[in-house]
């Protein structure tokens, strides 16, 4: 009988290497945001400014730009089927 070692790596370590591989950090900035985005919809409706918002994100390892910010905003409102983001105050 031959070893399964001589061919290489098994199907399951190459499969808990995958499943152990963290996304790209934009991927995961933007993963964060999507799953914040209903709680900084409500921040802004409440008058929150973008300034704090910002910084609250930064605060919670969510640092970014206002042109990033209004991006992801729109990408999200986007995929959510939503018309218009709502403007934040700067």
């Amino acid at each position: 009988m031959i070893s399964q070692s001589n061919f290489g790596p098994t199907a399951e370590s190459i499969n808990a290497a995958l499943d152990a591989a963290n996304p790209h950090k934009r991927r995961q900035i933007e993963q964060r945001f999507s799953d914040s985005y209903v709680s900084i919809k409500a921040a802004i409706e409440r008058g929150v400014t973008r300034k704090e918002i910002l910084a609250i994100l930064a605060s919670q390892g969510l640092k970014m730009c206002s042109a990033k910010f209004k991006k992801l905003m729109a990408n999200e409102a986007s995929h959510r089927g939503e018309t218009q983001a709502q403007e934040v105050n700067p």
